[in-house]
């Protein structure tokens, strides 16, 4: 019996009762877009899945609005809509005490929004008129400076997130007690994304429940070999890449059915479910102490893998570093990229290389930290980065 049969007579796949709130929308009682509650109105919320205990009636307050969420939302794309600009998101959230997590509304949730932003930067404003932070408008510097609502780590770096598995794949997921993918619901589906559902091993026998949110692992590298060795000769692990969140929705003996609720790169046959931790969002903090040139110690901390061995990556990039928790580093650390330079000094024949300098190229935030090995996002770089890069606390 090939696995996808003994899966369905595992399974029985029956009606399932319990659905995802972001693949079954609720009754919306109003137009998409248009404003049918004003201030002062009293507003009944139509039964309806969710994670959160959402308002059954309420009053509209003055300066708002109400937007039931339907498929598709999400609270940025909403501050774009209602508000004109997507980081002015966290007012929404604000109004809307009772959503806990701002990663997560479902179809049918009520949204009171207000009716204008209060002003805040958008993604490339420049400040008009004369600054004291000259450093601020300066094109070539501005890698130095945070965009207002910018954070150094979110939920969707999260979703994307590369780490080192020293003892390998297998012995790796086998310790978190991953449950692996075997197959689709639609079983001549291969690449899959948000809202399919899949059928995955393990149910009782692993702990699994309904409900539980997992986060879904790819492995994407076997065997990585640090820059330094050029003789290949001591693999430093598995590189381990987090792709999306997943949800459980059947459970049975050694069985389950999960649905994909959000995926960033494609799932396959063979990835896993491994626990899942909620993920804060991170204010960006950088820098300040980083002059024209800078020390470095040694061993220097290097980039072992960045993804598709890209050489060039800029701000955003998940990196993976070649020490960890024995090197002193922790989450939250943020460490500068540096380039050494050198020039020429003398004249005629005597012209040669002399004189040396170590320029800062950009910074980076430490986001998960094993015991020898670490991950880092870029927030600000002037200059590649890549495998081999060197980087001091």
């Amino acid at each position: 019996m090939d696995t996808r049969q003994w899966m369905r007579s595992l399974l029985g796949v029956p009606a399932m009762a319990l659905a995802l709130a972001a693949q079954t929308a609720a009754p919306v009682p109003e137009q998409e877009g248009q404003l049918t509650h004003r201030p002062g109105e009293q507003v009944s919320t139509p039964e309806h899945h969710s994670r959160w205990d959402y308002p059954k009636t309420f009053t509209v307050p003055e300066g708002c609005q109400v937007h039931f969420v339907v498929k598709g939302d999400t609270l940025w794309d909403l501050g774009a809509r209602y508000l004109g600009n997507p980081f002015a998101w966290p007012q929404i959230w604000e109004k809307n005490g009772w959503i806990k997590d701002a990663h997560w509304i479902f179809p049918g949730d009520p949204l009171v929004i207000p009716v204008k932003a209060v002003a805040v930067a958008k993604a490339g404003d420049t400040p008009e008129g004369p600054s004291a932070d000259v450093e601020h408008v300066r094109p070539e510097r501005n890698y130095r400076n945070p965009m207002a609502g910018e954070f150094g780590f979110s939920f969707q770096d999260y979703l994307q997130m590369p780490y080192l598995a020293a003892e390998g794949w297998a012995k790796h997921t086998k310790a978190l007690g991953a449950m692996t993918v075997l197959e689709p619901q639609e079983s001549e589906r291969y690449g899959l994304g948000d809202g399919e559902k899949i059928y995955v091993a393990g149910g009782e026998d692993v702990g699994a429940k309904v409900g539980d949110r997992k986060v879904i692992l790819k492995l994407v590298r076997k065997k990585l070999i640090h820059p330094d060795d050029r003789h290949w000769s001591k693999p430093l692990g598995d590189v381990v890449q987090q792709v999306g969140v997943a949800r459980i929705q059947q459970v049975r003996a050694k069985g389950s059915v999960a649905v994909i609720e959000r995926a960033l790169d494609t799932v396959e046959r063979g990835d896993v479910l491994a626990p899942y931790v909620e993920p804060a969002n991170v204010p960006l903090a950088l820098r300040k102490d980083v002059g024209e040139s800078i020390a470095l110690s040694e061993p220097a901390i290097k980039i072992v893998y960045a993804r598709d061995n890209n050489g060039h990556n800029g701000n955003g990039t998940q990196v993976i570093l070649d020490k960890g928790t024995k090197a002193g580093l922790k989450v939250g650390d943020i460490l500068v990229a540096v380039r050494e330079r050198d020039w020429s000094v003398g004249a005629g024949h005597e012209r040669k290389a002399q004189e040396k300098v170590q320029m800062p190229i950009g910074q980076l935030m430490v986001v998960r930290v094993d015991e020898h090995s670490a991950t880092a996002r870029i927030l600000r770089c002037s200059f590649e980065v890549g495998p081999g890069t060197r980087l001091v606390k």
